[in-house]
């Protein structure tokens, strides 16, 4: 009988589709492993199907019968891809189970920035009619936005952004999209926006990607939204060109330290607008990435694990396109 981990809650859809099977124990984690968990459940496990919890070399090596560890989502930053691809280990992914609900998210908070939505929602809150004169707010329609990393979901965003009119720059891939102009040269392509958005994986190359110098490349007053991970933009760079009102608004899903200090310095900053890394957090989203990493399992266990469903542990440069969960 096969072991399988299942490191944190999943939808129930995917913990039956494990148990339905018959031919595995599973161990499921709700709510999510501690450490002294995680090391007695890994001896013997052939099968670890993991969220966001880190799984390093430490845990990795207290199971030398593992067979596969499945992401539930796509970002595998958290998983040591290294130890994997020395033990032969796959990392498999959820390729585009997440991507309509990260789109339509990282849309969400365009808008919001757009729009100055938090400012607005707490003028009438307070009854401050008077800020329908000061909003502030912009249409999307006729801007330019600068989608860095044109992955699975920074294509949905392109064609979105297009349907609102937007001129649309994509930086990093060639997939084509209709409506997208694509550019090389990050720099240059930064100056042009009013609205640059980020979907690059993290990476060696990638962290820190947009730092104080791109920053400065911006445009006075453009607006940066991320939904990849937090490590992409350099925080303190960012704290610097928000206050000084170079950069007018921040949207961002994710944080360099997760789960963010309720007194992290860009959430004192009202030109921030910030969500709990919940993109990819809808129902359809969560029940399609538990189905599929399930499924990843079990078909690596039964020898016909899909190749197009493992994980590229090849290096990446910042330019190369990418997804998150």
């Amino acid at each position: 009988m096969s072991r399988i981990v299942v490191t944190e809650p999943i939808h129930a859809d995917g913990l039956a589709l494990l148990r339905g099977e018959g031919a595995q124990e599973v161990i499921a984690f709700d709510p999510p492993a501690t450490p002294k968990q995680m090391r007695a459940a890994m001896p013997g496990a052939a099968a670890v199907l993991v969220r966001t919890i880190p799984l390093g070399a430490d845990l990795l090596s207290l199971a030398p019968d593992l067979v596969i560890v499945s992401k539930h989502g796509v970002g595998c930053d958290n998983i040591d891809l290294a130890h994997c691809a020395a033990r032969g280990v796959p990392v498999t992914i959820c390729a585009g189970a997440n991507a309509n609900a990260v789109a339509e998210h990282t849309l969400m908070l365009m808008l919001a920035c757009a729009r100055r939505l938090t400012a607005q929602d707490a003028a009438a809150r307070a009854g401050d009619w008077g800020f329908r004169q000061r909003t502030g707010a912009f249409e999307l329609r006729g801007r330019t936005v600068l989608v860095v990393g044109m992955g699975r979901v920074g294509r949905l965003v392109a064609a979105l952004c297009a349907g609102f009119g937007m001129r649309v720059l994509g930086h990093g891939g060639r997939a084509w999209v209709e409506g997208v102009e694509y550019v090389d040269d990050l720099g240059e392509a930064l100056a042009q926006a009013d609205i640059v958005t980020l979907h690059v994986p993290l990476t060696d190359a990638t962290t820190g990607l947009i730092d104080a110098a791109r920053l400065a490349r911006m445009k006075p007053g453009a607006v940066l939204v991320n939904t990849a991970r937090g490590g992409v933009a350099d925080e303190p760079a960012l704290i610097d060109a928000l206050e000084s009102g170079h950069l007018a608004m921040l949207g961002t899903d994710v944080f360099a330290a997760e789960p963010v200090r309720a007194d992290d310095p860009l959430l004192r900053l009202p030109c921030v607008i910030a969500t709990p890394h919940t993109g990819a957090m809808t129902g359809e989203s969560a029940r399609a990435m538990a189905v599929q990493s399930a499924r990843n399992v079990l078909d690596c266990l039964a020898g016909r694990l899909d190749p197009t469903a493992i994980h590229d542990t090849a290096p990446q440069s910042a330019s190369q396109g990418g997804t998150t969960p």
